[in-house]
């Protein structure tokens, strides 16, 4: 039995539930104010713990033998405003999580970086194509939804536009070396940088040479990024893609799903 109260009109200690089974038919739960004439005629739908030291606060949204969605408040995280994938913002996993101070993370979204360690040795010279992380493996700094592959890959988890970096420092490169290329390659399209003069932007006392490069770019679901580096004409392949240097990363490579 639904015990009211009188005086401020709220249910004391009885849960409220509203159920149909008829077919082609929705349920809906209203809370409406019909006045339109003053700006504090407010419609207002509450849910309320009972402290800081009780539970969540939060909207429930549930698929019967699916998925569980939440929205509300994570009592146990700050009291962060929650979006998360099970009965509750305590648990299960963050979709999107918004701190009291207004900052706004998305733990899941499709993020990585990594660097190459140490050197990826006579790779290229006379044409040979060397694909970043293919013969040296890259180091993760971190990769948030495992999309990337240490051998350079990085797999697109969903369709959409993707934001990709690089950092190349190669060395080795002799006079003859008047040819490059550094390739960003995705299964739509390839981005290409190219030096005609390759040799004339290197330090020639010690054939170095480096480059960054960054797209914005779209992918489909399944869709793929590696990045590639030819140097041609030299005699043969003796130039070495440069590792991490007293602690300061020569080669790289990074991305995010943006939207």
């Amino acid at each position: 039995m639904v015990t009211q109260n009188n005086l401020n009109n709220t249910v004391i200690d009885n849960d409220f539930s509203i159920n149909r089974a008829t077919a082609s038919t929705s349920v809906i739960a209203s809370v409406a104010h019909s006045d339109n004439t003053n700006t504090s005629s407010n419609a207002e739908l509450l849910a309320e713990n009972g402290g800081a030291s009780g539970g969540d606060a939060f909207l429930r949204l549930n698929i019967p033998s699916g998925q569980d969605y939440c929205i509300g408040i994570d009592n146990t995280s700050s009291d962060s405003l929650v979006f998360g994938d099970d009965v509750n913002p305590s648990t299960g996993n963050n979709i999107m999580n918004i701190t009291s101070a207004g900052e706004i993370t998305r733990p899941l979204q499709s993020a990585f970086a990594a660097y190459l360690a140490t050197d990826d040795p006579n790779v290229t010279g006379a044409g040979t194509t060397a694909r970043i992380g293919l013969g040296t493996a890259l180091t993760e700094i971190f990769d948030q939804n495992s999309d990337f592959d240490t051998n350079g890959t990085f797999t697109a988890p969903i369709t959409g536009k993707y934001h990709l970096g690089l950092i190349l420092c190669a060395e080795g490169v002799t006079s003859a070396g008047t040819r490059s290329s550094v390739t960003m390659a995705t299964s739509n399209v390839n981005y290409l940088g190219e030096q005609t003069d390759f040799f004339a932007q290197l330090n020639s006392n010690s054939g170095l040479y480096s480059t960054c490069a960054s797209i914005f770019t779209d992918m489909d679901a399944g869709d793929t990024n590696t990045n590639n580096f030819i140097v041609s004409i030299m005699a043969g392949d003796t130039v070495d893609i440069k590792g991490l240097v007293t602690g300061k990363i020569k080669t790289g490579t990074w991305g995010y799903l943006v939207l």
